[in-house]
C-alpha cells in the first residue's frame, strides 16, 4: 500500500516499520494523500531534511498535510529545518 514511497527512495526498511507501527487507517490515509506526501518529502530534500524516513516512522501527521501548508511554514520559518534535523521530537508543524 505505501509502494509509492520508493519513488522518492524510501527504503523497504523504513516502509516496513510504518506497517509495524500503524494500523491500516493511517496507512490508508498516507496512501490517499500520495500527493501531498511526495511534495513534502521532495521538498525537504531540496532544503536539507535528512532525517525523512525517521520523519515518516515517527511523525506521519506531518505527511498527511497539504504540501503548500508545510512549505509555507518551513519558508516562514527557515530554522525549522535545523530543528528537524536536530530533534523532530520538539518540533510542531
Amino acid at each position: 500500500m505505501l509502494d509509492f514511497l520508493k519513488q522518492v527512495d524510501i527504503s523497504d526498511d523504513v516502509i516496513e516499520k510504518i506497517n509495524d507501527k500503524y494500523d491500516e487507517v493511517m496507512k490508508f490515509n498516507l496512501n490517499i494523500n500520495a500527493e501531498n506526501c511526495l511534495g513534502i518529502i521532495l521538498y525537504m530534500k531540496k532544503v536539507g531534511i535528512n532525517n525523512i524516513g525517521d520523519l515518516l516512522i515517527d511523525k506521519p501527521d506531518w505527511f498527511l498535510k497539504t504540501s503548500s501548508d508545510f512549505i509555507s511554514k518551513i519558508v516562514a520559518n527557515k530554522k525549522l529545518i535545523n530543528m528537524i534535523n536536530e530533534d523532530y521530537d520538539n518540533v510542531d508543524i
